[in-house]
């Protein structure tokens, strides 16, 4: 406002000319976000659960590379769902850890000297008393190492890890990892958790807390604390903006990576040294790679139902790295109220397995071949419907297969694909942009599409020898084609060009 002579104001109106708005480039990449959303969708429906979330996130610098939720919406049909479904549940909803919490009494009391990678521990036959209340383990478990209590997820071996420290030096230790404050990650909708004050803690808390329960944290929470333990002991802010440029394509700024050291490195590397035993021998078999050394951890925490703990009603995760010796991806996986199995091991751990088998092919994370097989389980393959071909002495890991769920009939053959292996471009002309891609991520190749509609062109064409994580260009348009050969190489606009008015009688092409 201006002011007259009479000191009344009065409005002025300026125009100014419009400017040119800027663009933001995510981290997300579009291949591993379509395989986290197949498997995590798989995951959830397999297990008939409520829901389910999976991150991807690169354990050294905090890019988030997939962030799902199951069940989704369709977000040019928003009004259509009910609101329940526009949250992301990854920073907006609060859910007690269980076991996977256990990695933060374990690498406390590690930092201060409280106990040894090589220490063994009573876990007097699976029970102990805090307060009058006689927390179980599920097995009754006598002596354990450090080791072999986070492999064996023993409650007992983290309450006498959690008593040692004491409550103050506990508590220090949630706010170390992160928990009770937000990540900072760049979404709209962060909440804090809950973590009370070691003050108002009752003669229980130190007991319960140690294994994951009377906290409330997020998906992305438990993600970032974890994820320390991938990367030597840092603490990164999750970001999915990489960078923000403007309309001339310029950099207007690019990310902030921000890191806390908040354990040495020669903790991290003892907790992770437990946690592949976790996946080797422990709770996560399931969690295996192919042809990749992996770690992580399960957890099974029972949800509140009208101020209780319900007996039927559980959140069911697994948090892992791979591959060792030097993780690139931690891949976080929760299943909410799982039906039959309601183990983390049982439930997230294989959807996890899914994930991040087609993610480290997907970055080129190149296989160690001197690994031994994935071991064979009956149940496992006849439950994902994908043979491990147990009567054959591998010499290479398996990363795909065609067909990718095989029908088990007789003189069917597979087409199993190994690292050094090629294979043959098929042809995805006349093929819905849907079936493109699912079939590319089958193969292990990476798809450019250009359009959309059914598939016009691509390059490489088809019966070219390619090989696993090349990218094949596929131009799509939503004019009828059907009469039409492709060209390969065909761009969208030319193909467009190409499509005569209807009742038009095409031409040779």
């Amino acid at each position: 406002f201006n002011v007259d002579a009479l000191r009344r104001s009065f409005r002025v109106n300026v125009e100014q000319p419009p400017i040119q708005g800027h663009s933001l480039v995510l981290s997300l990449d579009r291949s591993i976000q379509y395989i986290t959303e197949r498997e995590l969708a798989a995951g959830v429906e397999g297990a008939h659960a409520k829901a389910g979330i999976a991150i991807v996130m690169e354990s050294e610098t905090g890019r988030i590379l997939a962030l799902a939720n199951y069940p989704d919406f369709n977000c040019n049909k928003y009004n259509e769902y009910d609101a329940g479904f526009w949250r992301n549940r990854a920073v907006s909803d609060l859910f007690e850890p269980g076991s996977t919490f256990k990695v933060v009494v374990a690498t406390a009391a590690l930092e201060a000297g409280l106990t040894r990678p090589d220490e063994v521990i009573d876990c007097q036959k699976g029970s102990i008393t805090i307060g009058g209340h006689v927390f179980h383990d599920h097995h009754p478990y006598d002596l354990l190492t450090f080791g072999q209590v986070l492999e064996n997820s023993s409650n007992v071996g983290a309450v006498k890890l959690g008593l040692r420290l004491g409550e103050e030096r506990l508590y220090e230790a949630l706010r170390n990892f992160g928990f009770g404050a937000k990540t900072e990650v760049d979404l709209p909708g962060e909440i804090v958790g809950l973590v009370r004050d070691w003050r108002n803690w009752s003669a229980l808390s130190i007991g319960a807390i140690s294994f994951g329960q009377e906290v409330g944290v997020t998906p992305i929470q438990m993600l970032v604390g974890i994820n320390a333990i991938a990367n030597g002991g840092y603490r990164v802010r999750p970001t999915l903006v990489d960078r923000v440029i403007d309309y001339r394509g310029d950099l207007v700024r690019t990310r902030a990576s921000q890191t806390q050291r908040i354990m040495k490195t020669e903790t991290a590397a003892a907790v992770l040294r437990a946690f592949e035993g976790v996946v080797l021998r422990g709770t996560g078999k399931a969690a295996a790679l192919e042809g990749y050394r992996a770690a992580g951890k399960t957890g099974t925490a029972q949800k509140i139902v009208d101020g209780r703990y319900s007996a039927t009603k559980y959140v069911s995760s697994f948090i892992g790295f791979a591959p060792l010796p030097d993780p690139k991806v931690t891949v976080m996986v929760m299943v909410d109220e799982p039906n039959g199995t309601i183990y983390g091991g049982t439930v997230a751990a294989p959807v996890f397995q899914k994930i991040t088998q087609e993610v480290l092919l997907q970055l080129k994370v190149a296989p160690d071949q001197t690994l031994p097989a994935r071991k064979f389980d009956p149940a496992l393959a006849a439950r994902d419907s994908e043979d491990y071909l147990p009567n054959a002495t591998p010499v290479l890991p398996l990363v795909a297969q065609d067909p990718r769920k095989p029908e088990k009939t007789k003189n069917e053959v597979i087409k199993v694909y190994v690292p050094d292996s090629t294979l043959s471009m098929p042809d995805f002309r006349g093929m819905a942009k849907r079936k493109v891609v699912a079939r590319c991520q089958e193969l292990g190749i990476r798809v450019q599409a250009d359009g959309s509609g059914i598939a016009v062109s691509q390059l490489p064409p088809p019966g070219t020898a390619v090989a696993f994580g090349d990218t094949c260009n596929v131009v799509f348009a939503k004019k009828n084609l059907s009469s039409y050969k492709s060209i390969p190489g065909l761009t969208l606009d030319t193909a467009e060009r190409s499509v005569p008015p209807p009742n038009e009688t095409p031409g040779r092409h």
